[in-house]
């Protein structure tokens, strides 16, 4: 819900439209609404995976494939974490360019 409450406030100020078509007034809010939205998309992707290998655990429930389970257990875990380093990096990683 979230992650559509930014694509609809870039949509406002000029997602979609050719760059050259894109308004110059709208050129920081849009910055700075795309950087923020950045990071909670990519929340967003890491929790559908996560919930799509929680399904996959659900499915070997009261079976004797313990050595499948730990294998979706390590995937969750390697999701989180590789998800968690790219919302930190976008993050921390930003140097500012100048607009003008």
């Amino acid at each position: 819900m979230i992650s559509n409450s930014v694509c609809l406030l870039e949509t406002k100020y000029g997602l979609g439209l050719p760059l050259k078509l894109r308004p110059e007034a709208n050129l920081v809010t849009y910055t700075r609404v795309n950087f923020a939205g950045r990071p909670i998309y990519q929340i967003g992707i890491s929790l559908f995976k996560i919930s799509l290998l929680i399904s996959y655990l659900r499915l070997f429930k009261g079976t004797n494939k313990k050595l499948y389970r730990k294998a979706v257990w390590a995937a969750i875990i390697f999701v989180f974490l590789g998800h968690l380093g790219c919302t930190l990096a976008l993050i921390f990683a930003c140097t500012p360019v100048s607009l003008k």
